[in-house]
């Protein structure tokens, strides 16, 4: 059995949350928590296998509890916040950032028609989350990221970087947002899996911490240089040779949008002309593209081990052979800045 450890202020909400996992067969309600600091010490008490934890709560909100837990008793911790909020979806971002895993929003209650739907989608993410192994978040200044002397010089100068990313992929994508320059010359195109109620949420977020424009791709959109496109909910996103997005639900895929159809285009697109970086998650997404990209003699980098929360998808990538380098992230922006040149067509 799973041991959850429920934590919502809202009487109500524990209730409910408490009926959906014991609707589950593998779930077990093991304690309730009505505040942040009562989480934490809880945490220690009961050793929960995985935490659902409310963004926003009185005394100690749900980002505070995320650094201290990952500090102290580092636990899986999926956050429940509602997405229409945009200062409990920002928490819920920074949470992620603090450690958190994910984030779900607020469901509906048991009369409500998606009811039984969003119950089985909580229930699949307390699954899949509590065998996440978590890494300590100990308080420290962050070492700057070192030169990298081993970056092969001869590659042709990049004019499009592509992203796939997915499980504490949104705290990885704001720092590396945030450190790359104000002039960023090259167009950076992420495919990151999340909760489809939070894609609008995520591209706000991003766009307030990063240093370039963040926005969510629109079809038939021109590419610019310096600037960042989010993959919008359910749909593919592809390039295409006169350097604009093509939006589409097909091909039938288990993520959609799927960051396998968007490398793969960029491979047929801009050939050694492009970067494809395949950051933290879970499952080999976008493997398949990279490897294209890799065929084509582009760069494609994987996240390292030790930064990433979850190392599923740079380890399938690593163990196809297709990547070039292995890097922290804020030594892939190094090496950003590092080639990123202004493109001439």
């Amino acid at each position: 059995m799973i041991k959850v450890l429920v934590v919502d202020d809202s009487p109500t909400a524990r209730t409910l949350f408490g009926h959906i996992l014991q609707s589950a067969n593998n779930l077990q309600l093991v304690a309730m928590a009505k505040s942040g600091k009562e989480a934490i010490r809880m945490v220690g008490r009961h050793k929960p296998d995985v935490i659902l934890m409310d963004a926003m709560m009185p005394d100690m909100d749900g980002l505070e509890a995320t650094r201290q837990i990952m500090e102290k008793s580092p636990t899986p911790i999926v956050i429940i916040s509602s997405a229409a909020n945009d200062r409990e979806a920002n928490l819920a971002f920074h949470a992620i950032r603090a450690g958190a895993l994910t984030v779900l929003n607020k469901p509906n209650g048991p009369g409500h028609p998606d009811f039984d739907k969003q119950a089985r989608k909580i229930q699949r993410m307390l699954n899949s989350m509590a065998s996440v192994h978590v890494i300590h978040h100990r308080k420290s200044k962050p070492k700057p990221a070192q030169p990298l002397h081993d970056v092969d010089r001869n590659q042709a100068h990049p004019h499009i970087v592509g992203v796939v990313s997915s499980t504490g992929g949104p705290g990885v994508l704001s720092k590396m947002l945030e450190n790359l320059p104000t002039d960023f010359p090259l167009p950076i195109v992420i495919v990151q899996h999340i909760s489809t109620d939070f894609i609008h949420s995520l591209v706000k977020w991003l766009n307030s911490v990063s240093t370039i424009p963040v926005m969510q791709a629109r079809q038939s959109q021109i590419i610019e240089p310096g600037k960042v496109y989010i993959a919008p909910n359910k749909l593919h996103l592809r390039v295409t040779p006169a350097r604009r997005f093509d939006l589409s639900a097909e091909p039938k895929k288990l993520f959609t949008p799927s960051g396998d159809v968007l490398l793969a285009s960029i491979a047929d697109v801009y050939k050694d002309r492009a970067i494809g970086i395949i950051l933290t998650g879970m499952g080999n997404d976008g493997v398949e593209g990279l490897a294209q990209l890799y065929a084509q003699n582009a760069m494609t980098i994987a996240q390292d081990q030790t930064s990433a929360v979850v190392f599923g998808m740079p380890k399938a990538a690593l163990e196809r052979g297709i990547v070039r380098q292995t890097l922290p992230p804020l030594a892939i922006v190094n090496y950003l800045r590092s080639v990123a040149k202004p493109v001439t067509q």
